[in-house]
């Protein structure tokens, strides 16, 4: 019986101190399905908080460029009134009017530009403010990106278009200032896929397309803006990018920010976690061996006591019938 009992006492503390020990691993899972759910949060905010931002600022910039360009063809003959009206303006590589055959009067670098997105697409209708293309600037060889506008003639034929070359490293500068962590980037695409700019510069990928990519195939028809997770194909960092259709312009901006950093974080938090329940397990398996010593002990001690009390009784019959036997002396 003391041996059921010491079985069944070692038994239940036995299950307890694994029932413990499970329920701080399990602890240790939720915090860790907390915390890692808590960094995704943040890198989805922070990213579109500064996609917001970003492009909000790149819609303004294009929206003041875009109301400097005249549409009066009377204006075609010079570019004087309108550089000296975009003069203090950053960016602007240069500006040319070109007549209804694309042929450009005010720019001798420039012949003809019958052939550019930027023109052509204002022939058969108005277009309005449209970005075009990145092109290559003849004089610096740097990018540079089209905004033009229909020249209308009093008599509303098509008169030709004016246009702007804003330099895409201004707008690479801009983004360049905005906190987006090792490793992140900001891109502007075209609504048709082709890359404008991109932080940090890759001179390769400007004027390519990322039609195919996840952004315009599965997300953009989802949305105007959103967010998710992808890892690039050009350096191979996986980033949590948020990006924002800019509303009246055929434009996509999207910010990516690296998720390495936030792993790193979760993987410190995890490490902790993980110190101490291994600190909690060493100390309820140190408790049941402590207490299994002691049971082992008492046993030892219960066995002792148990085999002189029964050397006793063994004996007491004996002595008692030679008490009786010889009672009398004799």
């Amino acid at each position: 019986r003391a041996d059921a009992f010491l079985f069944g006492e070692i038994r239940r503390f036995a299950v307890f101190a694994v029932a413990a020990y499970v329920a701080v691993w399990a602890l240790v899972g939720l915090d860790l399905w907390r915390s890692y759910n808590e960094v995704m949060a943040d890198a989805e905010r922070n990213t579109t908080r500064l996609s917001r931002f970003l492009s909000a600022e790149t819609a303004q910039t294009l929206g003041t460029l875009g109301s400097m360009i005249s549409s009066d063809p009377a204006a075609s003959g010079t570019a004087d009134p309108l550089r000296r009206r975009i003069g203090r303006t950053l960016g602007i590589r240069q500006i040319i009017y070109a007549d209804a055959h694309g042929g450009v009067r005010n720019d001798p670098g420039i012949s003809n530009v019958a052939a550019a997105d930027f023109f052509t697409v204002q022939v058969a209708s108005d277009a309005g403010l449209y970005i075009g293309h990145p092109l290559r600037d003849v004089a610096s060889g740097q990018w540079v990106i089209p905004l033009s506008r229909r020249l209308v003639s009093p008599s509303g034929d098509f008169a030709g278009v004016a246009a702007i070359f804003l330099d895409a490293e201004h707008l690479r500068a801009s983004y360049q200032m905005a906190d987006l962590g090792p490793e992140g980037i900001v891109t502007l695409v075209l609504a048709d896929g082709t890359v404008l700019v991109r932080q940090p510069h890759v001179p390769e990928l400007i004027g390519s397309s990322i039609a195919g990519r996840r952004l315009f195939s599965d997300e953009l028809a989802a949305a105007p803006a959103g967010s998710f997770r992808d890892r690039s194909r050009i350096d191979g960092v996986e980033r949590m990018l948020s990006y924002v259709r800019i509303p009246g312009a055929p434009l996509v901006l999207v910010v990516g920010t690296a998720m390495a950093p936030a792993r790193a974080e979760l993987f410190r938090e995890l490490r902790t976690d993980v110190l101490a329940a291994l600190i909690i397990g060493a100390v309820l398996l140190l408790s049941a061996l402590v207490l299994a010593r002691r049971q082992i002990a008492g046993e030892a001690i219960l066995r002792a006591r148990e085999a002189h009390v029964r050397r006793m009784t063994d004996n007491l019959p004996g002595a008692i019938f030679s008490q009786v036997l010889h009672a009398d002396g004799r």
